[in-house]
């Protein structure tokens, strides 16, 4: 009786389907491009795509014979989009995928290590497999006892580690380094995928750099992404809606080469969003970076006067006002993020200069909510969604302060 009753965890893992509403769930999660406000939502990953080249020049599918890999690449210029196209490929596991190189039957864990500094810094012995099942439960489905255990012992995933260079605080990005060389150790037969913007802190890693756009990859992705963004908002896909996507991509891409400094703009993916949402939305062309953050900030903020919270409205200049000092504090202290108490704190006495009776947490909802600007994650932290942004923010920030 006892050695039947050892079988039943086995049993249960190999035929409760659990695999497959994993997957499900992977693609119901990553199936959209997010932009965080760059562009709205139900821009579709497969419509907008594009791969870049990497150096050595080799497909990242070729690369995982070399793993572990550190992915690196300038802010923007595509690291998480790849990780995620490579979930979605290993979660359809379908032919296609099979056909550019990716491997059959893998199973990938995706995460986002800033938004698991926290638990790893609490908990610095913190197995894998149990930080994947706190933040991947498929709807419906109750994992199997040690489902992601076996997988991982097997040598069955494919592990995928988002910005290990935007841990905020430098004692939790240390823990979290030492963690993940751990996990390398423990999981010697699963290929694992680290980016980052610099060189990689960990040793024996395969570094790959994502190269800038070319010309053709550009062209490409102006035309996916003005298709998806003209489908996602007329809600449909006609030949009138075709139309207008192509002339408002050929517009862009006929302008692009006005000035030198937006050709460089438009080799990087984010760079390239930001240019291509900023046209479409005010019918501008930015000629420069700083220029391209501030048409940026005022699309997202919006140019209208907006509610926020019971103290009163306030303009998109006053909201960027408010988010300078934010951006500031974060860049002095050299930290990516802070708690909605800290946050508050830090904007108050500015919030308080535009428009005294408004709450500091009713102002960060609402911008959270409503630009994309910030975002809160889920261990109840602010940070900006975009750290070029972030840094846009905080040079108008130090302009301010010596106005004064």
């Amino acid at each position: 009786m006892a050695t039947r009753l050892a079988f039943l965890p086995a049993l249960r893992r190999r035929f409760s389907r659990y695999g497959r509403r994993y997957r499900r769930f992977l693609i119901e999660v990553h199936h959209d491009v997010d932009f965080k406000g760059l562009a709205g939502r139900g821009l579709s990953m497969d419509q907008i795509f594009v791969g870049p080249d990497l150096v050595p020049q080799r497909s990242i599918w070729e690369c995982l014979r070399d793993a572990p890999l550190a992915l690196i690449g300038a802010p923007g210029g595509g690291k998480t989009t790849l990780l995620k196209h490579m979930t979605l490929v290993m979660a359809h596991n379908r032919r296609a995928g099979w056909l550019i190189g990716a491997p059959r039957h893998k199973t990938p864990i995706l995460l986002f290590l800033r938004d698991h500094a926290a638990a790893i810094a609490a908990d610095p012995h913190l197995p894998l497999a149990e930080l994947v099942r706190t933040s991947a439960r498929p709807s419906g489905a109750k994992e199997p006892p040690q489902w992601f255990d076996k997988q991982l012992d097997a040598g069955r995933c494919v592990v995928l580690l988002d910005g290990l260079d935007e841990v905020g605080r430098q004692p939790e990005r240390r823990l979290v380094v030492a963690w993940v060389a751990h996990q390398l150790a423990v999981h010697p037969h699963c290929p694992f995928v680290l980016t980052g913007r610099g060189d990689p802190p960990l040793g024996g890693a395969t570094v790959l750099r994502i190269e800038p756009f070319t010309p053709a990859q550009t062209a490409s992705f102006v035309s996916g992404w003005y298709l998806a963004a003209e489908r996602s908002a007329a809600g449909r896909d006609d030949e009138g809606v075709r139309l207008k996507a192509a002339d408002g991509a050929s517009n862009l891409l006929e302008r692009l080469p006005e000035t030198p400094e937006a050709r460089g703009l438009a080799a990087n993916p984010l760079l390239l969003t930001m240019l291509a949402n900023v046209h479409r939305q005010r019918g501008t062309m930015p000629r420069g970076r700083a220029e391209l953050y501030g048409e940026t900030c005022r699309v997202l903020l919006g140019n209208r006067r907006e509610a926020v919270g019971a103290g009163g409205d306030l303009t998109a200049d006053q909201k960027e006002t408010v988010l300078r000092v934010l951006a500031l504090h974060l860049s002095e202290h050299r930290i990516h993020d802070l708690s909605r108490t800290e946050a508050a704190d830090v904007i108050a006495p500015s919030l308080a200069s535009v428009r005294p009776q408004m709450d500091a947490n009713e102002f960060l909802e609402a911008i959270a909510d409503g630009s994309g600007l910030i975002l809160e994650r889920e261990n109840g932290l602010y940070c900006f969604a975009h750290h070029t942004m972030q840094e846009y923010l905080a040079g108008g920030g130090i302009r301010g302060r010596a106005a004064r």
